[in-house]
């Protein structure tokens, strides 16, 4: 991510400590979606129908799939303006 998706120079060991930090809150925030969308019980089962078998997704593997959603937008977005941001781009920005 920090070579190919961000094109970041940045000090590496910064760069992973900022990472540490935006992977902690991310996963926390997913884990709150996560927990709060199996207790709320706002996703239902569906069952899906494929070459005459039923088979049943649960509630709790489509919270996990909101939860996995939520969390790689939020790291994304955590990723590209906190842990690879340039310092050029900082500059720009106060300008």
């Amino acid at each position: 991510n920090r070579n190919w998706t961000f094109k970041s120079k940045g000090d590496w060991k910064t760069g992973f400590l900022k990472f540490a930090l935006a992977f902690g809150v991310c996963y926390l925030i997913q884990l709150g979606v996560v927990l709060w969308l199996n207790q709320s019980d706002v996703m239902p089962a569906i069952d899906l129908t494929w070459m005459s078998k039923t088979y049943t997704v649960t509630s709790a593997y489509l919270c996990q799939l909101t939860g996995i959603v939520v969390y790689t937008s939020i790291n994304f977005l955590c990723n590209k303006y906190y842990t690879f941001r340039e310092k050029d781009t900082e500059l720009e920005l106060n300008r």
